[in-house]
């Protein structure tokens, strides 16, 4: 998802290598509540918001 956030702003793809996500949840994992769904989702408006962008 980092990867393809950095694509949407046309930044270098290699720029993927030097940021790390760390993800913390309360969602319980394969219990059918979209928890991976909401782990990417979380990621991308995270990397916008590293970046000084938006999602919205």
């Amino acid at each position: 998802m980092v990867e393809r956030v950095l694509a949407h702003w046309q930044y270098p793809a290699h720029w993927s290598n030097e940021i790390r996500v760390d993800v913390r949840s309360s969602i319980p994992v394969a219990k059918g509540m979209a928890s991976s769904t909401a782990d990417i989702a979380a990621t991308a408006v995270a990397t916008a918001h590293h970046l000084g962008h938006s999602l919205g």
